[in-house]
């Protein structure tokens, strides 16, 4: 079998596979599937027409979650922040963090209490910048890479700023004010 899961792919990539492989999975975060797998998994398929030997899994019901976050949905929202975390994924393939991080470190020169915990995966392809613009802030900016604990993660945390998909659908969970991009 095969399992497809990625943002980039051509349909004439997944045809590819599908032909290599007697079962395929596809996961989708676009509501627009190739129309080539037996499984589709998505939070929001809406306009999807494919075959009709597809079985189509729609819905927050099929998120994957980590079974650690049905634990969290007691979370405590802050009249004040003092604590950000910034996560756009483990790979954040469009270096969305950077812009973050130096936003935040604009907007929060003159807030000397609030720290920010950016959270990355160790294989990132703009891990070494990141590093980098965070040696260069205060010691208010930390780096967490491959964190062990995500659910537990944003506890001490009183905002975030991060992607959409899987990781919205986290902070959502833990009940985590946050702004999405």
């Amino acid at each position: 079998g095969c399992i497809v899961d990625g943002y980039d792919f051509r349909p004439a990539e997944i045809a590819g596979w599908r032909s290599k492989t007697k079962f395929l999975v596809e996961f989708n975060d676009f509501g627009d599937p190739s129309g080539y797998a037996d499984f589709v998994i998505g939070s929001q398929l809406k306009n999807w027409k494919a075959q009709s030997t597809a079985h189509v899994l729609s819905g927050l019901q099929y998120a994957l979650l980590d079974p650690a976050y049905r634990d969290e949905v007691n979370f405590e929202v802050k009249p004040s922040v003092a604590h950000i975390v910034v996560c756009f994924g483990a790979r954040d393939g469009t270096n969305a963090m950077e812009i973050a991080l130096n936003a935040l470190n604009s907007l929060l020169s003159d807030m000397d209490k609030v720290r920010v915990t950016a959270v990355l995966g160790a294989t990132a392809p703009h891990r070494s910048q990141i590093e980098h613009i965070i040696g260069r802030y205060d010691s208010r900016f930390s780096l967490i890479l491959d964190a062990k604990d995500m659910p537990g993660l944003p506890h001490p945390a009183d905002f975030a700023i991060g992607a959409a998909g899987l990781c919205s659908l986290e902070r959502i969970a833990c009940g985590l004010p946050s702004v999405t991009t």
